[in-house]
């Protein structure tokens, strides 16, 4: 499995901060790759929430459906999928001396053979890793603005 794991810093409360990253309907606003989050539950938070992704990537349309494995109050959001692309991460909130860092992780697989992941690391790693810096930037932005 690849790994992509970005940091940022915002100036912005952990309360502002959970608000905005605990709803997966903002993440499309700063998450250009993301094109579709739908919840496939009526319960739209905590661990048994059910999700469905549609996302971008290096040209390609990626979608998964997956479960929320942790859910701590202003301190972590964790997933895992269930079907599509294999996957699990994280978004996490820690308190600095200046306001909040805010650290995404998500492990994945691509499908397919050796050749599928020497694309990945040519190609579609490179492209992940911008959009998740590009989406880190975005957030901070919208959070401090």
């Amino acid at each position: 499995m690849a790994r992509i794991e970005r940091s940022i810093e915002t100036k912005a409360p952990v309360e502002k901060v959970w608000a905005f990253m605990s709803d997966l309907e903002k993440w499309p606003t700063f998450m250009k790759s993301i094109k579709k989050v739908e919840y496939l539950t009526e319960k739209r938070s905590g661990i048994g929430a059910k999700t469905h992704f549609v996302v971008e990537s290096s040209g390609q349309q990626i979608e998964w459906e997956a479960d929320f494995t942790e859910w701590v109050e202003k301190k972590k959001v964790a997933w895992r999928s269930t079907s599509g692309l294999k996957n699990n991460g994280y978004w996490s909130l820690e308190l600095t001396h200046i306001g909040t860092r805010i650290t995404f992780m998500m492990d994945y697989e691509l499908p397919g053979s050796v050749l599928g992941k020497i694309i990945d690391r040519l190609k579609v790693e490179k492209d992940f890793t911008k959009s998740v810096d590009e989406s880190l930037e975005a957030a901070k932005r919208i959070l401090e603005g």
